[in-house]
């Protein structure tokens, strides 16, 4: 259930879960939330595994597709992504390429229409 004011929970809230199909689930998800114009609040919390935050080819495609679902969906206005490891890791070398998610994720989040952000678990470094 949606703890925004001014979403309704029966049509404009979605809590997307964990499925066999992992990432890719996401994915498919995120190509059509680029055309909705009825979903307001996305929970995709405790979605990723650490296994998938630390793979550069599956993260490059989930931040890529991310970054245009943000870009293009107009209606969404509160996004809970907290818990899925996007910031999760200790200072090294190897894992320069979480930065660049980050950086991805919120350059385009501060070009969309949310107004809501839970990232709550996810930036531990």
């Amino acid at each position: 259930m949606s703890r925004y004011e001014g979403v309704d929970p029966t049509y404009e809230y979605i809590k997307l879960l964990r499925d066999s199909n992992g990432l890719d689930t996401l994915i498919e998800f995120l190509e059509c939330l680029e055309t909705d114009d009825m979903v307001k609040h996305v929970d995709i919390s405790q979605y990723l595994s650490i296994e998938e935050a630390d793979n550069p080819e599956q993260m490059s495609k989930f931040t890529d597709r991310f970054k245009k679902a943000l870009s293009k969906n107009k209606c969404l206005t509160a996004l809970d992504i907290a818990g899925n490891y996007l910031g999760q890791a200790t200072p090294h070398p190897n894992n320069n390429h979480k930065i660049d998610y980050l950086s991805t994720v919120a350059i385009a989040l501060s070009k969309s229409s949310v107004l809501h952000l839970d990232v709550s678990g996810s930036l531990k470094f």
